[in-house]
């Protein structure tokens, strides 16, 4: 019996062994989950919760707080990046011990610094025992969330934030409940209240500053658009505000101050900035690099921006959920840049500088798109670097982009220049070569040098050169000048041929030159689309006021009655002004007959401040015209230089009845 007794001892001896080391095995194992709780000193400021919190997936949603509770044993460390679980369907807890520092006042701010989440429920207890023999007491219930009315949030701001009051020297369990159809990025955070303050001012300056650049972006485009009528400032106004609003929205800005607890805006602006964003994209570089794209290419583009704006549409109207926008994105997203990149590569091949911003620009949007895609799959971890990195990726290539508009606006109007110097001297060396050809004859026939000298110059001032081999300048007190100028002809001649502006010049010139020879007029001399004339020089005439009146008038008549047949509706402004001049000839082998002074000047600010299809004269020139003529008095005008001028629109004459005058708008030329 002794040694029966002794080995029953023994047994019992060895199994209670065996308890304490499976008990001891079994503490070890769930160590993690209670030890190294997050330690709140108020010396900290503030502490990152991530590295103490565990989580456990609810799949449907159906478990209990008293369940979840229970089960947090069960919790187990996230294995997915730093602070966020990914696009992951099921309703999430989390777990983090809670030690309160013994000189701690025990006020402690929790923030999620992320805005996108649909419900977030936070639990505190008291903390029980790992074994459960203890059950923490619930100490406070908090709802928070995008879907919870902005007006009931405990903190009425940009994150979801509450302020706790944990006794200090004690130990507490935080549980929350996650549930959201979108990402699940999870930077919480537990702050001094002074901490959590500033921390706020400073995001919402970084917000301020990074968006109000944005609206700055978005109205100068708006504005080079509706003044120089360009695509390109239109597609990348598209392109901004897709991006700018994405932050609105990802950053919270939206919900704070622009669609406060509108849901269907919290649930949608995210997917439909992101898809609008891509699709001025895709226009965008189609407009740029248009000339580097072959015809299928650029329809392809075209194509791919169409179908982004219907998955924005889809998204909108919840044909495609938050997670179907994010597979969009990351593929149909990046093509606008993978489909221009050898257009890209060409234009760096030929140094063209427009290359090489696109491409700095492409790089830093991979990179920022890359970051923020792997930050929502849950595979990179959301660190305030990586969390801002879109924002930060899409100012850049907005600020690229704009260069590059602006670049281009600079090259359109350096091929308009080019097209009107090419004119010019095309103008030039065909008069030049008729003054050669006439030059010639000169030395063969002398009646013919004469009658060339009598085409270039008055009459009276060819006799003078013949005679006396020069011409001396003359005051004349007596002069009405005439200016007139087509309207729009930059932005028209943009769109026709070289030799179709010269057909279209010469057949209006003609004709202005038998209206001003009809009249008795002096053509002084044209200039591109502008043509001078005048009459009393070099021979003086009472009525010459009566005459460029005419002349003008007859001259917009012609031009209206053009109109109704013309492929091309020119407008004619034309201004008259009465005055002295100096007239000379300048030249010593081309001789060009030329009238100097203030009333030329003032009669070119008549022209300006014309209209189309109306004759504006000055104060000086209504008085020498006299009755027979029907003139509206505009009031004082301001001109160029000359302070406020007294003008008249001219409607008629004696020869040229209002009847016959085409009634044109006022439009103000540009």
């Amino acid at each position: 019996m002794r040694l029966c007794d002794r080995t029953i001892v023994a047994g019992r001896l060895c199994l209670r062994h065996a308890w304490s080391l499976l008990l001891a095995w079994w503490l070890l194992a769930a160590a993690p989950l209670w030890a190294a709780p997050l330690v709140l000193d108020d010396a900290a400021g503030r502490i990152d919760a991530w590295p103490a919190v565990t989580m456990l997936a609810d799949e449907g949603g159906r478990l209990k707080l008293e369940d979840a509770y229970a089960a947090r044993l069960r919790f187990t460390v996230p294995d997915s990046a730093y602070a966020t679980l990914g696009l992951r369907k099921e309703v999430i807890w989390l777990r983090a011990p809670l030690q309160v520092a013994a000189r701690s006042d025990g006020d402690w701010m929790l923030d999620i610094d992320y805005t996108l989440l649909n419900r977030v429920e936070v639990f505190v207890y008291s903390a029980g025992q790992p074994g459960g023999a203890e059950v923490g007491q619930l100490l406070r219930r908090v709802e928070l969330g995008n879907q919870q009315p902005f007006a009931q949030r405990p903190i009425r701001g940009r994150t979801h934030a509450v302020l706790l009051h944990l006794p200090a020297g004690a130990d507490y369990e935080l549980l929350m409940r996650i549930e959201s159809m979108g990402s699940k990025i999870l930077p919480i955070t537990l702050s001094k209240p002074s901490d959590f303050h500033l921390r706020s001012l400073n995001e919402q300056m970084l917000q301020g500053l990074l968006i109000g650049l944005s609206v700055c972006l978005l109205i100068y485009s708006l504005m080079q658009w509706r003044v120089l009528n360009e695509t390109v400032y239109l597609k990348y106004a598209l392109l901004i505000t897709g991006s700018a609003m994405f932050s609105v929205q990802f950053f919270g800005i939206g919900e704070q101050y622009l669609w406060t607890d509108n849901e269907w805006l919290e649930r949608h602006m995210a997917g439909i900035t992101s898809l609008v964003a891509a699709c001025g994209t895709a226009l965008f570089v189609e407009e740029v690099l248009g000339s580097d794209m072959s015809a299928r290419v650029r329809k392809l583009m075209r194509w791919l921006a169409a179908v982004l704006a219907t998955f924005a549409l889809a998204h909108g109207l919840d044909l495609v959920d938050i997670r179907g926008v994010s597979m969009v994105m990351s593929t149909l997203g990046l093509l606008p840049a993978l489909i221009g990149l050898p257009g890209t590569v060409a234009r760096m091949r030929r140094g063209d500088v427009v290359g090489a911003y696109f491409m700095f620009a492409w790089v830093c949007y991979f990179i920022a798109s890359a970051i923020m895609v792997r930050v929502v799959k849950g595979e990179t971890g959301a660190t305030p670097l990586t969390m801002h990195s879109f924002q930060i990726g899409a100012t850049i290539d907005m600020l690229v982009f704009m260069r590059i508009a602006v670049l281009g606006t600079k090259r359109l109007r350096h091929e308009l220049e080019e097209e009107r110097r090419r004119f010019i001297a095309q103008q030039k060396f065909e008069l030049e070569q008729k003054v050669i050809e006439r030059t010639e004859e000169l030395a063969k026939e002398r009646e013919r040098a004469e009658s060339l000298l009598r085409n270039i110059l008055p009459p009276s001032i060819a006799e003078e050169l013949k005679e006396s081999g020069s011409s001396v300048p003359r005051r004349y007190d007596e002069v009405s000048v005439l200016f007139t100028d087509l309207v729009n002809f930059t932005r028209i001649v943009a769109d026709i041929p070289a030799g179709k502006t010269v057909s279209e010049l010469n057949d209006i010139f003609t004709a202005f030159d038998r209206i001003v020879a009809r009249h008795g007029l002096e053509k002084i001399n044209t200039v591109g689309d502008a043509y001078m004339a005048a009459a009393g020089v070099p021979v003086a005439c009472a009525d010459h006021a009566q005459r460029c009146a005419m002349a003008g008038l007859e001259m917009q008549r012609w031009l209206a009655k053009r109109n109704e047949t013309a492929e091309i509706q020119w407008g004619l402004r034309a201004g008259i002004h009465s005055g002295s001049v100096v007239a000379g000839v300048v030249g010593s082998t081309k001789y060009a007959y030329g009238i100097w002074g203030d009333t030329v000047n003032v009669a070119s600010r008549m022209e300006s401040a014309s209209e189309r299809g109306r004759v504006n004269i000055s104060a000086d020139t209504r008085a020498r015209l006299g009755d027979g003529f029907e003139c509206e008095y505009r009031g004082k005008v301001s001109a160029k230089g000359k302070g406020e001028i007294d003008m008249y629109f001219l409607h008629a004459g004696p020869e040229l009845p209002g009847a016959d005058m085409p009634v044109l708008p006022a439009v103000r030329a540009h």
